[in-house]
């Protein structure tokens, strides 16, 4: 990347090689989902804080403490306390101070900063943790000083990465460059704190092993706190900080940059349609109501269940982690995200979206009352609407396909035929007529609803329902789409 161009994502700070949009559809896809799954070494942005947030005290020699406002400090003030620490022999080489030697007020839980950061920062097999900050000490920078080449090294096994929060105060200079798998990233405090003003601090928080090497300071002072994340599990867990209205990290600039380029295209869903998101964490879905008090009735020979999105809609507004990130990134967008229910059966191509747990009680008049699975999802699909599969889908269902197929063989059934215009074997002949939806990750099986059936033989069948982010998509031209062209 030496020598090439750069661009700063969102003033955060943060700069990278240029995002260029593929030219097709699939091209465009792949990448969103690719980045959803591989994030960047870290995170940055810009955090807004109250002024009494910015206030120091520190201890100037061994009988006198210090108060500085690092929100509106002389020249005079960031020397002494640059004097006040410890040089290490290496003045060169920056200033530190022990978290034993300073107080601060701006703290990183009741500030928001630590429940903002989470979804950037916990992902794969820790999204189900907690993330905590132990302040370590601070570092101060001034003119010609610079950072020697460090990696994040974790000194206990929950430790994961590091955080820098960096004062409003006036520099140039000081850019850090971050080796992440052969591509370095470079991230400009100067330039964030120029768009932040004094009301503001920025953030690095970067993953464990991740190296980096800061440049000398033009002039002026770079003030940070550093902080160690480690995890916790969610019982241990401290108090909850109330996030501030916050400028959006790099991630999700990056992350918005790439849907609003798929919208962008006019193949991409011409006609509308949805996008999915799997949802990463558990949560308490909402109980199934009895058939006796769905209020469900026919309306022109359709099966009417009256809906409560209300129960759904606090099952939405309790995301957390990644999931929250991924419906704040829509809703900035603009569009309409909501938590649905994907009622499935492998043996067909496509699945059916509901609004409400599924009732199949049969209690109504032409509804059936007992059968085999496949006149429980007949019965869904006239609760709800009917999604195509995509290439995503049909990849994640493979796995269980083959199940399904081992099963029919290993009770001594011969191997079908497929023959058009029937769905009786495995895998499914047709597809329903329905609407097209692209699946930006896994639905999984971490948000499951069960709804129990009485069968031919008198024995309980179960049909799942799984919880999952729909996202409906405008036609080309229309509304958000029409802005975006």
């Amino acid at each position: 990347m030496a020598g090439g161009p750069t661009i700063s994502i969102d003033n955060s700070g943060l700069i990278a090689t240029p995002y260029t949009p593929a030219t097709t559809i699939e091209g465009r896809l792949a990448d969103l989902r690719q980045f959803i799954q591989n994030r960047l070494p870290g995170t940055a942005g810009i955090h807004p804080v109250r002024a009494e947030d910015l206030v120091v005290y520190y201890d100037r020699n061994p009988k006198c403490a210090s108060r500085i406002d690092l929100g509106n400090a002389s020249e005079e003030d960031l020397a002494a306390l640059a004097n006040a620490c410890d040089t290490g022999g290496q003045t060169a080489s920056g200033r530190t101070m022990d978290s034993t030697k300073f107080a601060t007020r701006f703290d990183v839980v009741t500030s928001g900063l630590i429940d903002m950061i989470s979804g950037d920062v916990l992902q794969g097999e820790n999204v189900d943790k907690s993330l905590r900050a132990e302040l370590s000490h601070m570092n101060v920078y001034g003119s010609g000083e610079c950072g020697e080449p460090q990696q994040n090294i974790s000194h206990r096994d929950s430790m994961i990465g590091s955080l820098a929060v960096i004062f409003p105060t006036v520099h140039a200079g000081g850019r850090l460059t971050i080796s992440h798998e052969n591509t370095p990233l470079f991230y400009d405090s100067s330039t964030a704190l120029s768009a932040a003003g004094t009301s503001a601090v920025t953030y690095l928080a970067l993953y464990d092993k991740v190296s980096s090497t800061m440049a000398p300071i033009d002039n002026g002072y770079r003030i940070e706190l550093v902080y160690n994340l480690s995890l916790m599990d969610r019982d241990s867990a401290g108090p909850v900080g109330t996030p501030m209205i916050h400028n959006p990290s790099a991630t999700e600039r990056l992350l918005e940059d790439r849907i609003q380029d798929l919208l962008a295209h006019p193949n991409f869903l011409p006609v509308g349609g949805f996008l999915a998101v799997g949802l990463v964490h558990k949560y308490a879905m909402p109980s199934p109501v009895a058939g006796n008090e769905s209020g469900a009735h026919y309306e022109n020979g359709r099966l009417v269940i009256p809906q409560t999105p209300a129960r759904w809609d606090s099952v939405l507004k309790s995301l957390k982690g990644i999931d929250a990130r991924m419906r704040t990134v829509f809703q900035r967008i603009g569009l309409t995200p909501s938590v649905k229910l994907l009622y499935s059966d492998p043996e067909e191509r496509d699945d059916v979206l509901l609004d409400e747990i599924a009732d199949l009680s049969g209690i109504h008049e032409g509804v059936f009352c007992f059968g085999p699975p496949e006149l429980a999802m007949e019965k869904i699909r006239r609760l709800g609407t009917t999604l195509q599969r995509d290439s995503w889908r049909m990849k994640e269902l493979e796995p269980i396909q083959a199940l399904y197929r081992q099963a029919y063989l290993a009770s001594g059934n011969a191997p079908v035929t497929k023959e058009e215009g029937t769905e009786e074997h495995l895998g499914g002949s047709i597809t329903h007529v329905g609407e097209v939806v692209h699946w930006l990750a896994d639905l999984g099986e971490k948000n499951q609803v069960h709804t129990a059936y009485p069968q031919e033989d008198h024995m309980c069948g179960d049909k799942p329902g799984t919880a999952a982010l729909l996202i409906p998509v405008p036609a080309f031209g229309d509304g958000l789409r029409q802005i975006l062209v």
